[in-house]
């Protein structure tokens, strides 16, 4: 389970650094409601699509406890 919980953890510190630019890119851009949402979906698309493949990786090598404790997360 390390190996994959460490790509993941590698993904996501990659993906928060793209993120940053993103937002530092987009500061310029409308600052009106359509304008603000546009960026917020083109930056989670961004970063699901740099983290999520690592992140199914990691959830594959769980045992079923421990997929039951992480699921759990999804209903607080």
């Amino acid at each position: 389970q390390q190996a994959p919980w460490n790509e993941f953890a590698a993904a996501w510190r990659h993906s928060e650094a793209g993120l940053r630019e993103s937002c530092e890119a987009g500061k310029n851009d409308p600052q009106n409601v359509g304008g603000v949402l546009a960026r917020a979906e083109i930056q989670l698309s961004a970063g699901l699509t740099a983290v999520r493949p690592s992140f199914e990786q990691f959830y594959a090598a769980l045992d079923s406890r421990q997929r039951r404790i992480l699921d759990a997360f999804d209903h607080r």
